[in-house]
């Protein structure tokens, strides 16, 4: 190999050494970031484990909280199994009484059904009076303006009367003084 060769060979291992220290050095960076997140993972794992254990420790406190009150409420239940005879009983009265209710439902139903009857005949009369009343008014309508008319010529009929009623005691005073006039005329003989 000659010189020139060497030196070629030589710079070109330098490169290799130095970008094979880059990759080695890429490769580490990448490898610690992997490391970093795998050690947060593993604080989480470890938080959320610490908190399964506190909640494992208190369990069989909780079972014995939940045994008492089972055990509490079968001390109360038990007095209902011989309350039970008692509790059909009443329903037993509540069911006859609904059955007495119900008959007698029937009958005012009955009785309801035969008011309605009733109610519609009257419903019908109602209608034909609201017509029949309706038919009148319009009727009627014509006949109170004739009688407003007639009323209207009666009060002038009688304005007229009362002028002439008027005149005719002044035509009276006037006939009296010329009659007091004429018997104080002397009387002429008869021919």
């Amino acid at each position: 190999m000659l010189a020139s060769q060497k030196r070629i060979v030589h710079s070109a291992y330098v490169f290799e050494v130095f970008g094979f220290v880059i990759a080695l050095a890429v490769f580490l960076v990448i490898i610690v970031g992997i490391l970093n997140r795998i050690d947060d993972n593993l604080g989480a794992v470890d938080r959320q484990a610490s908190s399964i254990d506190r909640s494992a420790t208190s369990l069989p406190g909780l079972v014995s909280t939940i045994t008492a009150s089972l055990t509490a409420i079968e001390k109360d239940v038990k007095p209902i199994s011989g309350q039970l005879d008692q509790i059909n009983a009443g329903l037993s009265g509540a069911k006859d009484g609904l059955g007495t209710a119900d008959s007698n439902l029937s009958g005012t139903n009955g009785a309801l059904a035969h008011t309605e009857g009733g109610l519609v005949a009257a419903l019908g009369f109602a209608d034909r009076v609201k017509v029949g009343s309706i038919n009148a008014i319009n009727q009627l309508t014509p006949a109170n303006d004739s009688v407003a008319q007639a009323s209207s010529l009666v009060n002038a009929v009688k304005g007229d009367a009362g002028n002439i009623s008027g005149q005719a005691t002044m035509i009276d005073g006037h006939l009296a003084s010329i009659a007091n006039e004429a018997s104080r005329i002397p009387q002429l003989p008869r021919l």
